[in-house]
């Protein structure tokens, strides 16, 4: 039925009979879509990151929409009119641009009668280069008690690694701040420093690094088994492969992290020895629970990347 009848012009029995019809329509609408909802409720759901193990590479983000991404200007400089990049109140050197005479007919022109128009910078980075200082001593034997000799190297000179101590600086911070691999790191300090470093001897630096802070690490361990107040934590790392424990401990004043093949409490007393602080904080995980200070805080901080701060 395409359209519905005049009432008004239909018999007592006709009316009857629409009805009946229109009865039936509604009754098979009304199972037909009992049915689709079944189907939707027996189905499972579609794959998400929130629902399932899919990884972060199968998920897709939304599209922008074009109005969002498109017909954006960004502002002009401040050198100009409107917003935009705050120019540098102490830049290194300061180029001044006037005329001596007009461009049209070449009137001699004077500064005095020129106005600033725009004020804008250009930045650029410095050419990046090692600087190589070849050291050679000298030596030989005395005349008069034939004593041989060597001229001593300059402090900070030591024979040994070639790499000083500000490019062991600069590996340690692009290595452990922002864990740039091995084969990476030696490309960047190759095409961007202009140092031509193996990653065979990247390791030997960070070897030489580490103990070069062993001392600190020491102060840090003894000022920790002095503390009234640790806060303690642990959560899984992976080391060449293998899944150990990362444990940090810390209050307001120091921090320190070990890394262990245990979650168990030998390493709290391998960190504190005979130590115990007036008060423990840490999560319900046995090991740390049980810790024996006088004082035992719940943490609801769980995560190590946060380090555990409570209040």
């Amino acid at each position: 039925m395409e359209k519905l009848p005049d009432l008004k012009q239909l018999s007592n029995e006709a009316k009857e009979a629409l009805i009946v019809e229109l009865w039936q329509e509604i009754q098979k609408l009304t199972a037909a879509s009992s049915a689709t909802d079944q189907v939707k409720l027996g189905a499972s759901p579609s794959k998400t990151l929130q629902n399932s193990s899919t990884p972060p590479s199968k998920g897709f983000k939304p599209n922008i929409k074009p109005s969002k991404i498109e017909g954006i200007k960004r502002q002009r400089s401040v050198g100009r009119a409107g917003g935009g990049r705050q120019l540098h109140p102490e830049p290194d050197q300061v180029i001044i641009a006037q005329l001596k005479s007009c461009p049209q007919c070449g009137e001699k022109v004077t500064a005095a009668t020129q106005k600033l128009q725009s004020v804008y910078e250009k930045i650029e980075l410095p050419p990046i280069r090692p600087i190589i200082t070849l050291r050679e001593r000298y030596g030989g034997q005395c005349a008069c008690c034939q004593t041989e000799y060597v001229a001593p190297a300059p402090l900070g000179m030591e024979p040994g690694s070639p790499f000083g101590s500000s490019i062991q600086s600069l590996v340690t911070y692009l290595r452990y701040t922002h864990a740039i691999s091995y084969e990476r790191l030696s490309s960047l300090l190759a095409s961007v420093f202009g140092l031509k470093i193996s990653e065979g001897a990247i390791a030997n630096l960070l070897l030489k690094v580490k103990t070069n802070l062993d001392e600190q690490v020491t102060q840090i361990l003894q000022r920790l088994r002095r503390a009234k107040l640790i806060c303690s934590d642990e959560t899984s790392a992976r080391v060449n492969g293998q899944n150990q424990w990362e444990w940090v401990f810390q209050n307001q004043d120091v921090c320190l992290q070990v890394i262990r093949p245990s979650r168990g409490s030998g390493v709290i007393n391998e960190v504190l020895a005979e130590h115990r602080p007036d008060i423990w904080v840490s999560d319900l995980f046995s090991a740390q629970k049980n810790h024996p200070a006088p004082q035992w805080q719940v943490c609801e901080c769980s995560s190590i990347t946060g380090l555990p701060i409570c209040d």
